[in-house]
């Protein structure tokens, strides 16, 4: 949650923090990031969920810097994978190191007006079985 909650300092950039979200949700399970409207209210609580594990603040830093990065982290992913990038939502995937060796990580999210959210799945990436050799007939 600090990544969101401290007022970046000068030399941060969207990179950098789209980045050590990645990271991050590499080395988790699931990690949800996002702002929820209170009930019958207009005031915004900005969540992280990892792995079942609720966080929340009230602090507006978190609002001014969600928008931004899920465009930012779309737009990353779109040239990594070479899909169709879409600053309102979607689907993308990020192959990354994480604590279990390399893992995908699933991300799907919202970049609108009424909601802005991302969450990461990760699962482990199956290591690629190098080929036997072959054998040489004795003849």
């Amino acid at each position: 949650m600090k990544l969101f909650t401290v007022v970046p300092s000068q030399g941060w950039t969207l990179d950098g923090a789209a980045d050590s979200l990645i990271q991050l949700a590499a080395q988790t399970r699931s990690l949800s990031v996002g702002m929820v409207r209170e009930f019958e209210s207009q005031s915004k609580q900005f969540q992280v969920i990892e792995n079942d594990q609720l966080l929340q603040t009230g602090d507006s830093t978190p609002n001014r810097m969600i928008r931004p990065l899920l465009a930012f982290l779309a737009n990353k992913a779109a040239k990594e994978t070479g899909v169709e990038f879409n600053v309102y939502g979607g689907r993308y995937s990020f192959t990354r190191p994480g604590s279990r060796g390399m893992v995908r990580i699933d991300a799907e999210f919202e970049n609108a007006m009424h909601s802005q959210r991302i969450t990461f799945v990760t699962t482990k990436v199956p290591a690629k079985r190098k080929p036997s050799p072959k054998k040489k007939k004795v003849t």
